[in-house]
Formats: structure tokens, C-alpha cells, sequence
């Protein structure tokens, strides 16, 4: 889970949500139909829209590994290296036409996303106001 969120200067912060070392034992491994539920998140106070960006690989994702130590008390997550930003920015451009299916439940709040391939991004979208 990484959330690109907005700045006061205007820019793109990117921030790894998950893997975490206090959810799932600190691994992105998931099995089919494992639930998983994650702690409150702190999303950007600034203007614009919040993105959640929510991957599921059949491998590690070497672009996504790289990082994945920034969740820390430190760093929080947040990617600050250009040559790191760049190729997580380029991965979620590359795999964005990947179409998902989405079925969303409301009355069980739940949200079933599938599609085909080794890598599935689904994208959540939180306005600011």
C-alpha cells in the first residue's frame, strides 16, 4: 500500500504504508483470501487529492523492495530519493493500463478487486475539501 499525497510546495510525496513491521509480521505476503487489516493512517492536511495505491504481485516487486525499509519510526515510510521516486513513479505509470475489476459492496463494506497478470494496482482516490 503507498500513498501519494499532496504538498504545501505543490509536489508529490510518496509514502509506503505497507509492508509494516507491526502488520502481518512485517511481510507484504499475503494468501488468497487472507484478511488483513491495517492500523489509522494519517493522511496529508494539504488541499488536493489523496491517492492510495494498493499492489498485489505474484513476486517481490524489485522498485517496491527497495523501499520497503523506509517504514520505520524515522522515516515513515516516506521516499525521498529521486533515483527511488522515479522508478516507483515509473512502476504505477507502467502498470496504471493494467485494468482491474472492481466490485464494490457497500452494504458489507467490502471491495473485491481481480484482474490477470503478475502485478494488479487499484487506485483509491480521497478529496481534500
Amino acid at each position: 500500500m503507498l500513498n501519494e499525497s499532496p504538498t504545501s510546495e505543490g509536489t508529490i510525496r510518496y509514502a509506503l504504508l505497507l509492508p509494516s513491521p507491526s502488520i502481518n509480521n512485517g511481510s507484504a505476503q499475503t494468501s488468497a483470501n487472507q484478511q488483513m487489516q491495517t492500523g489509522w493512517y494519517l493522511l496529508s492536511g494539504h488541499k488536493g487529492t489523496e491517492r492510495l495505491w494498493l499492489v498485489w504481485a505474484a513476486q517481490a516487486v524489485r522498485e517496491l523492495e527497495a523501499v520497503k525499509g523506509l517504514v520505520n519510526p524515522i522515516d515513515k515510510g516516506v521516499i525521498s530519493s529521486a533515483a527511488e521516486l522515479h522508478e516507483v513513479r515509473e512502476l504505477l505509470n507502467k502498470h496504471t493500463q493494467s485494468k482491474a475489476k472492481v466490485k464494490i459492496e457497500k452494504l458489507g463494506r467490502r471491495t473485491e478487486v481481480t484482474g490477470h497478470g503478475d502485478l494488479l494496482l487499484h487506485l483509491l482516490e480521497l478529496e481534500h475539501r
